[in-house]
């Protein structure tokens, strides 16, 4: 795990989430771990907000997504493990609005939307899904409105997005 920090420290963000896939295998199940990759997480937003680097976005939550994918195969019911998927889903959703990529923004919601289609299917009526889904379809009518804000700002204003 010292690893794992160590190369984010250094923003070797793909080396650290491979340390962090192979502590997966050894020790599944460890809250820290899952804890940590959720702070890494939120830290690599973070990061890209603050220089606009969608392609490093694209490879560092592909990753994640990966990990979490690996575990939920093995164990399809870890609700811990659905839980820390559907938040990276809607951190990057969140991030890809905010740097105006709608395609991708898009692209993100409705995959958290079918993961928790998916989990609604084998458990009908959980509350907390439903409610994340109610969420999530207000985050993306609100990435759509503002996406389309800012299209009208730049037209009035002689600028191309």
């Amino acid at each position: 795990m010292l690893k794992g920090r160590a190369f984010l420290a250094e923003q070797r963000n793909e080396e650290a989430l491979e340390n962090y896939g192979r502590l997966f295998e050894l020790v599944p199940g460890s809250p820290v771990l899952f804890e940590n990759l959720k702070t890494i997480t939120e830290q690599f937003k973070k990061y890209c907000l603050l220089f606009g680097n969608v392609e490093d976005a694209n490879r560092v939550f592909s990753q994640i997504e990966e990990i979490y994918k690996k575990i939920l195969k093995e164990e399809p019911g870890n609700m811990i493990v659905s839980d820390h998927l559907l938040f990276l889903y809607e951190v990057s959703g969140d991030l890809y609005s905010k740097l105006g990529s709608i395609e991708k923004t898009e692209e993100n919601y409705l995959r958290d939307l079918d993961f928790l289609k998916e989990k609604l299917r084998i458990q009908p009526g959980n509350i907390s899904y439903i409610l994340k889904q109610g969420e999530i379809y207000q985050s993306l009518g609100m990435a759509f409105y503002n996406n389309g804000k800012a299209e009208r700002h730049c037209v009035s204003s002689g600028r191309r997005i």
